[in-house]
């Protein structure tokens, strides 16, 4: 598997999924929603969302599994930057969980909008332990290290990019 398969599969599709949950299924009112129509694409989104309704699906599809799919996709980016291994490598993908624990618990206080839920809490130490299985397959299995060194500077702008995703799609 290459760098730039391992991107599309553990990076972008993740962040694809997430975001299709938001568009198809989560209330009009989203930060994505409107990002989406003030692009000129909610036209094709409304196609979509007339033919599949929310009501059927369970609740942690619609409300929780975005935020971990989110944080996996951080996490998997971090990986990969940090070339699979090194001390980095746990900080970078233990603050990215302590990020969105810390949101949860922001939202249990009141301190920013949203709503507390333990299964999100769930779904973010799942994408962890996957986040950390891939760091394994990748160093046992899949061979896939990459040559050239990240910047500091990179990896502080993708970490501060996902927060804000984070931030925007969960929260406000």
């Amino acid at each position: 598997m290459s760098s730039t398969k391992y991107i599309l599969v553990e990076v972008l599709f993740p962040l694809f999924l997430a975001g299709c949950i938001y568009l198809l299924f989560r209330p009009e009112g989203t930060v994505v929603y409107r990002l989406t129509d003030a692009l000129g694409f909610i036209e094709l989104v409304d196609v979509f969302r007339l033919r599949y309704s929310p009501s059927g699906l369970p609740e942690w599809f619609v409300y929780s599994l975005p935020g971990g799919l989110w944080l996996l996709a951080f996490q998997n980016i971090l990986t990969w930057a940090n070339k699979f291994k090194g001390k980095r490598l746990v900080f970078f993908v233990f603050s990215a969980l302590l990020i969105g624990v810390g949101l949860e618990v922001a939202q249990a206080f009141h301190f920013t909008d949203g709503r507390f839920d333990w299964i999100d809490l769930l779904f973010y130490v799942g994408a962890t332990v996957v986040a950390f299985s891939n760091v394994w397959l990748v160093q046992k299995k899949w061979q896939l290290y990459t040559e050239s060194a990240v910047s500091s500077r990179l990896m502080g702008g993708v970490f501060v990019l996902f927060t804000v995703i984070i931030y925007l799609a969960d929260i406000i």
